[in-house]
């Protein structure tokens, strides 16, 4: 049985890179695959921030922007 992949784009900074992955698959899962720390980032999706378990479909597009704290 062949499992139906989707293309997701993903930005990070200026970087943007297409990845093929399992059919309804969770933002926590793009982040693990790119060995993200969730802690460390904010996701979009069309420009609005998403939760760690948002699951995208074909033709998203998410960006990823790093947290910066200071103190």
């Amino acid at each position: 049985m062949l499992t139906e992949r989707i293309e997701v784009r993903v930005r990070i900074g200026k970087r943007e890179k297409v990845m093929k992955v399992k059919r309804a698959v969770k933002v926590i899962s793009i982040l693990r695959d790119l060995n993200i720390n969730p802690v460390e980032v904010v996701v979009l999706k069309d420009g609005v921030p998403v939760t760690e378990e948002e699951v995208l479909v074909k033709d998203t597009c998410i960006e990823i922007i790093s947290v910066v704290s200071g103190g």
